[in-house]
Formats: C-alpha cells, structure tokens, sequence
C-alpha cells in the first residue's frame, strides 16, 4: 500500500500530489474520493469497486539513450524540457477553443531543468480507446475521420487573430541537428543492411539529409514559393499519436477518441501534418492510392469551415498537392531512417520472432517506396533551396 509522501514509480511526484491534483479536477475520483492505493498510477477504492486509472506523461531523455545504444543520442534536456513546455502551454491556451477530440488533462506542469521536472496528468481512456498498429496502418473512413479533424484544427487557427499565434511557435523540431543526427545514422544503416534496395538512393538522399536547407525548405521554406499560407499544425500526426474509440466487442472504430502528443506543435504548412501521417503509418501502395483522394476530403472540409467563419481558403487544391509532395519528400527520409528503430523490437519467443520479422520487411517495402518518391520529387526542386 503507498502512502503520501512515496513517489509515483520512476518519476519525482508523489503520491500525495497526484491525489491532491485528482480531489479537484477528476470527477471520476471525486465521486470515490477514498482511495487508499496508488501503484504505478491505478486507484483503488475502499468500496472494492473497479479501480481507475489515470496516465502520468513525464519527459525525459532515457527512452533516447535506449534508441541510440550504439550511436550518438541526440536528445538534450532543455530541448525536450522546450517540447514538454510546448504540449503544457497548448493545453492551457489553446485546447479549450479547439472543437477536437482530447483526453481530459487535470494538471500540466512546466519542466524547468535544475528547478523542477515538469508533467501531464491526464485522464486513461485505457478500455474505451486505443490506437492502431504502426505496421497494419489506418483504412480509408479512419483517414477521412482525420482529415474532417485536422480539417478543424488547420481552421481554427486560420480564422483566429495572427497575433494569437504567429511566431510563438517556429517549426524547428524537424529541422534541428538532432535531426540531422537522427537520420544520418539510420539511413545509412539501412543502406548498409540491403544494399540491393537502398545503397544507391541512399548515397543521392544522405547530402540533403545532411542539410539544414534541405530541412527548413521541405518543411516550411516551400511555403511561399507555392503560396500556401502557414497555421498551426499538429506536428507528429502518426498512428501512435491517434486514439479510436473501441466498438462493444472490444475492435478498433473509425471514430476518434483523442489526438494525443502535442509537443511539437509548430506553426507550419497543413500538409506536414497528411506527409507524416501517410509516409509513416501507410504501406506505400496504399498511400500512393489514396493520398489525393484524403487531401481531396480535407480541402472540401476545410472550404467549408473556413467560409463559415466568413473567409476564403486562399489556396487551390493543385497547390495544397504540391505542399503535400514536398512535405513527403521530407517524412520519406524519416520513414527509412524508422526501419532499424523498428527493428530493435524483436519478440521473445519463435512466434514472436517469425511475426516481427515479416513486420520489418513490411517497413522496408514502405521505406523503399517513399525513397522512390522523394527521389522523384527532388528532382523538380530549386537545388540551391536544398544543399
């Protein structure tokens, strides 16, 4: 049994300041409030009833360390105390005027290394939602119920005050040396592993993974060459960040129950948002099937939103499709930089093991695809933009 003063399991909170926090803001543990245990934050009742579960997120660098065992780790404290900090003045400005789909966040303290470690208290929707493998990928009506969010989100920001927003929030994260440090590595990895797919577009991509041109242009530079104006965008927009309500047996819906990890929300072009997703949580057939049709959905949303709050979208769809591309080109280098961070999980038993294989090679395939199209769409781009 825990008791006040004894800390939430590997963290520097108490137990006492998590029950403090629960007694005014969790409706939930306000209705029971006599609870005697906590353990690894799940709440029991004196009244024997069913336990509740609440998800305390805090940062840090360690899971980096584990990822880069044999190369450098990228991650600095104060970067990720930044991104913590990001997600923790999201939550407390922005969420509230935001018409999405959110966990319930019932504390959200600031990481100030040195002074005090920061955190996101939150509500479990463990039992009620769950997100979809990153290896099966998402089907087609869970895509358009993202694009009708995302839809909302890009909007919101469109129609609201700049000064609510612009420059409070460069789209740094994607363009930084940690990234630079991230991808080298892992590309090279992978060409070094199947020389037969990826030695010879490894060799032409490894100069614009290097960079920081080649970063700042596919993410946000393109933007004006284009005409396509900048909003706040979600900024990790993959399948793991995205929670689907689960249907009465216990399956996985096409409704979203909340769009998770807002930490590097950044001010940037909407289509980084589709490139990240489609590249990273859809096997490149699939995404080649369906990438115009979702940003076809998303465009009419959009449209449609924006002329209800009694402005123009500002954009064809020709030129939200061109974004998009170059956006790809972007996330293509990260989708085959995953493949080995992938492949550190390996399964304990023979079954485990034969079924985390044919896993990787499914990652390969859409890393070599995706390869295929950013080689494609470098070629149409201003090199001097790049290197």
């Amino acid at each position: 049994m825990a008791v006040d003063g004894e800390r939430v399991p590997g963290t520097s909170f108490t137990v006492k300041w998590l029950l403090k926090i629960l007694r005014k803001q969790d409706q939930v543990y306000i209705d029971r409030v006599k609870a005697t245990l906590v353990k690894e934050v799940i709440i029991s009742f004196q009244d024997g009833g069913e336990r509740h579960n609440v998800i305390l997120k805090v940062p840090g660098t360690e899971s980096f360390g584990e990822l880069f065992e044999n190369t450098e780790n990228p991650a600095e404290e104060q970067n990720v105390a930044n991104s913590h900090n990001r997600e923790v003045y999201f939550y407390r400005n922005y969420a509230e005027k935001l018409n999405l789909p959110f966990v319930k966040v019932f504390e959200a303290i600031e990481w100030i290394p040195g002074k005090n470690h920061g955190c996101v208290l939150m509500e479990s929707l463990l039992g009620r939602g769950e997100t979809e493998n990153v290896f099966t990928g998402l089907n087609k009506r869970q895509l358009k119920s993202l694009a009708i969010e995302l839809s909302k989100l890009h909007s919101t920001f469109m129609l609201m005050p700049e000064e609510d927003w612009k420059g409070k929030f460069p789209c740094r994260t994607f363009s930084s040396t940690a990234v630079i440090k991230f991808l080298v590595p892992f590309m090279t990895m992978l060409a070094e592993q199947r020389p037969e797919i990826f030695k010879t577009g490894v060799e032409k991509l490894l100069a614009y993974a290097k960079s920081p041109k080649f970063l700042n242009y596919t993410i946000t530079g393109m933007a004006s060459d284009i005409g396509m104006p900048l909003s706040m965008i979600h900024g990790d927009m993959w399948t793991n960040n995205i929670m689907f309500k689960l249907r009465e047996d216990g399956s996985i819906s096409n409704e979203i129950s909340a769009i998770l990890d807002w930490q590097i929300l950044c001010e940037g072009c909407v289509t980084f948002d589709f490139a990240r997703l489609f590249v990273l949580s859809l096997d490149g057939d699939v995404r080649r099937e369906l990438e115009f049709e979702i940003l076809k959905f998303y465009y009419e949303n959009l449209e449609q939103l924006m002329k209800e709050g009694g402005k123009k979208v500002g954009f064809t769809l020709d030129q939200l499709f061109e974004a998009y591309k170059i956006n790809m080109a972007n996330q293509a280098l990260h989708c085959m930089a995953l493949v080995f961070v992938f492949a550190k999980i390996q399964g304990k038993t023979e079954r485990e093991k034969l079924v985390w294989k044919a896993r990787q090679e499914r990652m390969m395939f859409r890393a070599k695809v995706a390869m295929e199209d950013c080689l494609e769409v470098l070629e149409k781009l201003p090199q001097d933009k790049l290197l």
